[in-house]
């Protein structure tokens, strides 16, 4: 965001010795109406090299180095572009080109738009913007208006993302816990040196939008900022693109500002199967997919002490953590289950944060899983039982979906085959429809859907972990993925099968690091015995995870004693005898089947061999 005041003080120098660059700045030999109109609109013709000695001259460090930057780089060159092709003169369309492209593109308009499209997700498949497909494409040939119009739009649509992006930023300053009004400030000078390269064709629209941005991008205003702080991207967003004529296919998305403008104004949370819409103000909950995605950037890459002062100034996540304000059988649950206190969530995370004894990853799997999934789930619960569905709709679904429960939703999905037909996964439809009807048990059903999925994934992990790869790190890490995972849904389990809980608890070493004999079964295998069942979960809800056909044919665990046969219409159940003979016949005709339908018959056939009792019985 800043240079450092030494390569301020040196550009200082080069473009006062710069003289075709100064030139530029000061408007000399620069025409045409879009020109006229950016004189008018700042009263001068020098309207750019004004600026540039405003930037020399602004005490703050940071946003000196961004309204020169953005000024040179940018603004500068993309007036002489518009004024070279404002007629048709080849030479001059050359010359315009050539700035845009430039000697070195990373320092050119190109290399800007390909900054923002990354952001935005406007990328080609060769990873080039596609406002640098469109402008170079029309740079080639002979000079014409449809060409020109073209340069015009995609230019302004690097400028829009360009300040979109900055007034996003501005926003996440501002209600930081407390605010960080130094940082807006030098977001704001970022953001007002990208917004005057287009403020005139917002203005020439829309004036009330023009005055809006100005008021909370310009750097003359300090650190004072427009009423009600937090909501200046959802305006923007709103008034930019329809002044300039950019479609939202154009613009793209901001990263991490997914359904950002949901929680606000009514706004529906939109999703592929299906929208929430919320009558209430819940920009706090929603945005706490943000602050849990930043997480998990940071601990990531091992910045843990980082993470930890982003949970500790995101004062909602925070604050769910702690159980503050939390009530209803799920929580009461969880509480007891874990000791009684409310902090549960948080204790797990402090260990997390600060323990010397865990490895990065296992830490890194213990943070991670529980500010995306355990705390919003605690909260989504929480909210729906108490009645506040905007609430717990906006934690399901957040600003950010790839870092809240229904991301969570999706990768399960991916692994057990249950998407539907746009590739979203059908649990998120099924919660979709009990959070717009108001229907807590199916919001339940959903959410014990999700996290005994993942439980199960990594009990298989553990087992191939062990069997496979003969690798203690790579187990550790796999079995505290499945313990952050588990530990969301294990209070749940102990009240309608406590024996399966026992066994969970022991397999992810809650309250006890000793790992259960596997004699007695494949870990997957005697976890998928006993927990869908216990949740009264199909195998349609459930799914087949991937690398699992077949895995627990003759496994102790499946059709057990105490478990139940479970189907789309009912569950059988709990047996009292032992049918894990008769269950794997349906495991090896899966195998046979997908082995025929591969035209391995060999293999097929030695499936159907090795399976004794489907191959000559006895039946009875």
């Amino acid at each position: 965001m800043w240079k450092a005041e030494w390569w301020i003080q040196r550009q200082d120098h080069v473009f006062e010795k710069t003289l075709h660059f100064t030139d530029l700045a000061e408007g000399n030999g620069l025409s045409g109406s879009i020109f006229t109109k950016f004189s008018t609109y700042f009263g001068g013709d020098d309207f750019n090299a004004q600026y540039v000695t405003k930037g020399f001259n602004e005490p703050n460090a940071a946003a000196k180095g961004d309204m020169v930057e953005k000024t040179i780089q940018d603004a500068i060159p993309v007036q002489a572009i518009w004024s070279l092709t404002a007629g048709n003169n080849a030479a001059d369309w050359e010359r315009a080109a050539a700035l845009y492209i430039g000697a070195e593109s990373g320092d050119a308009p190109y290399g800007r738009a390909n900054l923002r499209a990354g952001n935005f997700g406007t990328t080609e498949t060769n990873g080039e913007a596609t406002a640098n497909v469109n402008i170079v494409a029309a740079f080639n040939g002979t000079p014409s208006a449809t060409k020109r119009a073209t340069i015009e739009k995609n230019l302004k649509i690097t400028y829009a993302q360009a300040t979109l992006r900055y007034a996003f930023f501005v926003d996440n300053a501002l209600t930081a816990s407390p605010p960080n009004t130094t940082g807006a400030f030098e977001y704001r000078a970022e953001g007002d040196a990208f917004y005057r390269i287009i403020a005139p064709f917002v203005e020439e629209v829309d004036a009330g939008c023009d005055a809006f941005i100005s008021a909370v991008l310009s750097v003359d205003a300090g650190t004072s900022f427009p009423s009600p702080e937090g909501s200046f991207f959802c305006k923007a967003k709103l008034c930019i693109p329809a002044a300039l004529s950019i479609t939202p296919e154009e613009l793209g998305t901001l990263s991490g500002s997914e359904n950002s403008c949901e929680g606000t104004n009514n706004a529906p949370f939109v999703t592929p199967v299906g929208s929430f819409t919320v009558s209430s103000n819940v920009a706090n909950e929603a945005a706490v997919s943000i602050a849990s995605g930043f997480i998990t950037d940071l601990v990531e890459d091992s910045e843990f002490a980082e993470a930890q002062d982003v949970y500790a100034s995101s004062s909602t996540l925070n604050a769910l953590g702690l159980g503050q304000g939390l009530s209803g059988p799920a929580f009461n649950q969880a509480r007891a289950y874990f000791g009684g206190a409310a902090n549960f969530n948080a204790e797990y995370l402090s260990t997390a944060f600060t323990s010397g004894t865990s490895s990065a990853e296992q830490r890194m799997e213990m943070i991670e899983k529980t500010v995306s999934d355990a705390i919003p789930v605690q909260g989504i619960l929480s909210y729906a039982n108490a009645g506040d569905w905007d609430k717990a709709g906006a934690l399901y679904i957040g600003n950010n979906p790839a870092a809240s429960p229904y991301g969570r939703a999706n990768a399960r999905g991916n692994n057990y085959g249950t998407r539907t037909v746009n590739g979203e996964a059908k649990v998120n439809e099924n919660v979709l429809q009990a959070l717009n009807s108001r229907n807590y048990n199916n919001l339940l059903k959903g959410i014990q859907t999700i996290y005994t999925q993942a439980s199960l994934r990594y009990a298989y992990r553990m087992d191939t972990s062990l069997d496979v790869d003969n690798s203690t790190t790579a187990f550790n890490g796999v079995r505290t993925e499945g313990q952050a995972f588990y530990r969301i849904i294990g209070p749940m389990l102990r009240d309608v099968d406590s024996a399966c809980d026992s066994l969970m608890r022991s397999i992810y070493g809650l309250g006890s690091t000793t790992l259960p004999s596997r004699a007695d079964g494949k870990y997957y295998c005697r976890a998928l015995a006993c927990m869908p069942s216990a949740f009264r979960i199909s195998s349609t809800e459930l799914g087949i995870l991937e690398g699992t056909q077949g895995y627990c044919a003759g496994s102790a665990g499946s059709g057990q004693p105490g478990s139940y046969l479970t189907s789309p219409v009912g569950n059988i159940g709990p047996l009292s005898s032992n049918v894990v003979t008769q269950a794997d016949v349906s495991a090896t005709v899966a195998t046979m089947k997908t082995s025929i339908g591969n035209g391995q018959y060999a293999a097929a056939q030695a499936a159907f061999n090795g399976n004794t009792y489907l191959k000559v019985g006895p039946f009875i």
